[in-house]
């Protein structure tokens, strides 16, 4: 089974912001920069966007600026995936304030 058809099941563990687990990351996923994936962003995150490149492959990508771990790589969602491949227990982390204003905001999209 090659790396693209490998699936990978695992959880995403929050942490807080200040987790020296953010510090030790190697790479942030990030997608790739469309019209549509941008237009997707939820409105509280408009504001916070950053660009770049995947350091692999140099396709545009974007993420969130501010929740970005700052040692880690940026790769684009299949490059990183790639990368990931050969893992067998991949660690994902998303910053607990990112996921919980994540909620609200679908808690509050779902209740109109």
């Amino acid at each position: 089974m090659s790396n693209k058809e490998k699936i990978i099941i695992t959880k995403i563990e929050e942490v807080s912001d200040d987790s020296a687990l953010l510090e030790q990351a190697d790479i942030s996923v990030c997608l790739e920069e469309t019209e549509e994936n941008i237009a997707r962003v939820p409105p509280m995150w408009r504001n916070d966007i950053g660009h770049g490149n995947c350091a692999m492959c140099g396709t545009k990508v974007f993420f969130r600026a501010s929740a970005a771990p700052p040692n880690a790589k940026k790769l684009c969602y299949h490059c990183a995936m790639d990368e990931i491949g050969d893992s067998e227990n991949p660690i994902f982390l998303t910053r607990k304030s990112g996921a919980d204003q994540l909620r609200e905001y679908l808690k509050k999209k779902d209740q109109n």
